[in-house]
């Protein structure tokens, strides 16, 4: 079962509003195994990015699983849940896109992978946990400072020139 927790920063009323996934793994009647392993890795992202998880089977069997990504509130996962053919022994790769909308940069936010076995009378779910960092979103004004900077002094350069040379020679330039 997913779980979406929300909480503020030091309990004080005034403190941002601070939300996480967890996950609470319920066996009802038989322990079955599961038959997968879940790895989320840490990635980075500034707005758009993409989430990769790893899929394999545990019992050494092939399997049709169900991956689905789960993020909390300001971090939105762009793709549904999908469907993919885990082999016998190795493994295969699902990826999501997801696009950052209100979470601050700098900080790691966790992600949950949950992939269960779509055939065979038992539900056996898998869940991985991985992290998201938001960087701050490059500036691209501080990159352009200096061509800028040498466009306008060959600008007024080449003003200066033009009127050097109007005032030394008036017939010359004007027609």
């Amino acid at each position: 079962m997913p779980l979406a927790i929300e909480y503020r920063d030091g309990g004080e009323a005034a403190a941002p509003v601070r939300s996480e996934v967890g996950y609470l793994l319920a066996p009802l009647g038989a322990r079955p195994v599961p038959a997968l392993a879940v790895h989320v890795g840490a990635t980075g992202i500034e707005v758009l990015g993409r989430i990769v998880v790893g899929i394999e089977s545990r019992d050494g069997a092939a399997h049709r699983a169900r991956v689905e990504l789960r993020a909390p509130r300001g971090l939105n996962v762009l793709d549904p849940p999908l469907e993919v053919d885990v082999p016998a022994g190795g493994r295969t790769e699902a990826s999501f896109r997801v696009a950052r909308v209100v979470v601050a940069p700098g900080r790691p936010i966790g992600v949950l992978a949950v992939a269960g076995v779509v055939e065979g009378p038992l539900q056996r779910d898998s869940v991985g946990e991985g992290s998201v960092r938001v960087r701050s979103r490059e500036a691209w004004l501080p990159r352009l400072r200096r061509p800028l900077a040498a466009l306008a002094v060959g600008l007024l350069c080449a003003a200066a020139w033009v009127e050097w040379s109007r005032r030394r020679h008036p017939n010359r330039l004007d027609g």
